[in-house]
């Protein structure tokens, strides 16, 4: 076999692959979508089921989002701001700013990972706005000094650029593509948890609101209508079963949703309990 017939070969292989490949991501982003949805609500990941229908819903709001993101892209470059180095600048920390604030906001993450998220945005903006005051010292104008900076910056070829040149540059977007991809569709599930309005009522004793349905069966929780919160008490019921019992369903505006917050231990009932064993011990050492 010549090598320009190796190259077809190898060049067929490689997209048949990634044809391949495509059906499986659509799945994995669907899923990485009702993950991010189930986690809002503290529902185990175990319960999740994809079906072809959230996998077809979750790559048109995909294919919406790129749109968008295309539409304002093309809107700021068009802009006469982000024509300069520093604009541009602007323009992408920005992007890992805000998507920090949105994650922040939709998952609520432990403190420690608040302060490692938050000291890389920190870290960013040191590095292009403050850094420069410090090592541009022969240059007198703040803004000569980041336009340095980010100049030099470009001249200098870091990890990521001679990872795209090793695995080439379409790799290279595919591969940046998938990942944004991938982020993109865990914020669309925690975005439409945390501001979904509309639910499923199931009458009963007491009223469930149906969070999810997979396949035939519901994933209900009992709720709080003033409070607009979930109790943590998931009860899977089929559709026959429901059918069955003769419950009622019905469409209502109960949301925006959030999970009750787990009673924790205040300081004075801590102290209580604290002086109510210091005083049970002594006469228990006498028996």
């Amino acid at each position: 076999m010549s090598k320009k017939e190796s190259n077809k070969r190898l060049k067929f292989l490689s997209d048949a692959i990634l044809a391949a490949g495509i059906p499986f991501f659509g799945y994995f982003l669907a899923f990485n979508y009702e993950k991010a949805f189930c986690a809002a609500f503290k529902i185990p990941q175990e319960l999740i089921e994809i079906e072809l229908i959230t996998v077809v819903k979750v790559t048109g709001m995909l294919i919406g989002l790129i749109t968008t993101l295309w539409i304002v892209s093309e809107f700021l470059n068009s802009v006469k701001l982000f024509e300069s180095p520093i604009g541009r600048l602007i323009c992408r920390i920005s992007i890992p700013v805000i998507i920090t604030c949105i994650f922040i906001f939709l998952f609520d993450p432990p403190l420690y990972q608040i302060i490692l998220i938050s000291s890389f945005s920190a870290f960013l903006i040191f590095r292009f706005f403050i850094f420069p005051l410090l090592y541009g010292r022969g240059i007198k104008n703040y803004k000569k000094k980041v336009e340095y900076e980010i100049n030099y910056d470009l001249k200098e070829d870091f990890l990521v650029d001679k990872f795209a040149r090793k695995i080439g540059k379409n790799a290279y977007l595919i591969l940046f593509l998938a990942f944004m991809l991938y982020i993109s569709s865990g914020l669309i599930g925690g975005v439409q948890a945390k501001t979904w309005t509309s639910f499923t009522v199931i009458r009963s004793n007491p009223e469930l609101v149906v969070l999810r349905k997979y396949s035939q069966n519901f994933i209900c929780a009992p709720f709080n209508r003033e409070k607009k919160e979930v109790i943590k008490n998931f009860i899977i019921k089929s559709v026959n079963s429901v059918a069955e019992e003769g419950s009622e369903l019905i469409i209502e505006n109960i949301g925006p949703l959030k999970v009750a917050e787990e009673k924790v231990i205040s300081p004075q009932d801590l102290k209580k309990i604290l002086n109510m064993i210091s005083t049970a011990l002594p006469p228990l050492c006498y028996l």
